[in-house]
């Protein structure tokens, strides 16, 4: 009897850690409700040239984020930092495991001199 509940305690105990070493690969904060994926900024307006950094938030301290742009002719992305590069639009994604979070970017033409 004793053998069936020490097995059963350490059933739970390996089920638990499996959640959250999960839960760490997808970039959850252990103990997290959310599951949204948020930027500091869903629409920024940039001039040619010039650049700003979004950051995410609700992850964990290691998750790994991988970010993407629609077009990189008009926008770059290196680790949340947005480039402006022409005029146009252009959607940045970031993406921690199976959550994304997009930040809609326009630019504008510089002006003349």
């Amino acid at each position: 009897m004793a053998k069936k509940s020490i097995f059963r305690v350490l059933t739970a105990i390996a089920l638990i850690l499996a959640i959250n070493i999960g839960a760490e690969a997808q970039g959850l904060r252990p103990g997290s409700k959310s599951v949204a994926l948020k930027l500091n900024e869903t629409m920024v307006t940039l001039v040619e040239g010039s650049s700003t950094t979004i950051t995410v938030s609700g992850l964990a301290a290691k998750a790994k984020v991988s970010w993407t742009t629609s077009n990189d002719a008009v926008a770059t992305v290196d680790n949340g930092k947005i480039t402006a590069v022409k005029a146009g639009t252009a959607t940045i994604t970031a993406t921690a495991g199976s959550r994304k979070a997009k930040c809609n970017v326009t630019v504008t033409a510089k002006p003349a001199k």
